[in-house]
């Protein structure tokens, strides 16, 4: 007696799997986490653009504090003139520097997003 059951409740589920495999569900997830990381993605290179652009914007001001303001850049300076070298660009190099580490950190960033 239970036979008939059991073939009947075989059947039953290979239909129900066969329309849940056939609905698209899989598809859907993967479409709505592809656009939801290309948003994420796009958000955050926007923000490093923006970011971008005001480091570069205060550059001029970054390098002449740095010039001004940082002993060891004009002891460098004074010592790499008496070497006979040109340290014209010591200031902006760290400028540059800074900048470039922060480059960096929204390159991790974006690697780990994905």
């Amino acid at each position: 007696m239970s036979e008939p059951i059991e073939s009947l409740l075989k059947s039953d589920f290979e239909t129900a799997r066969a329309a849940l495999e056939a609905d698209g569900f899989k598809e859907r997830l993967l479409s709505r986490l592809r656009i939801r990381r290309n948003a994420r993605f796009a958000m955050l290179a926007g923000a490093g653009g923006v970011g971008a652009v005001i480091a570069g914007a205060q550059f001029a001001s970054v390098t002449g504090s740095l010039e001004v303001s940082s002993p060891y850049v004009r002891e460098l300076s004074a010592l790499a003139q008496q070497a006979g070298f040109s340290t014209a660009f010591a200031p902006a190099m760290l400028a540059s520097f800074a900048i470039a580490l922060g480059f960096m950190a929204t390159a991790l960033v974006l690697r780990a997003e994905n």
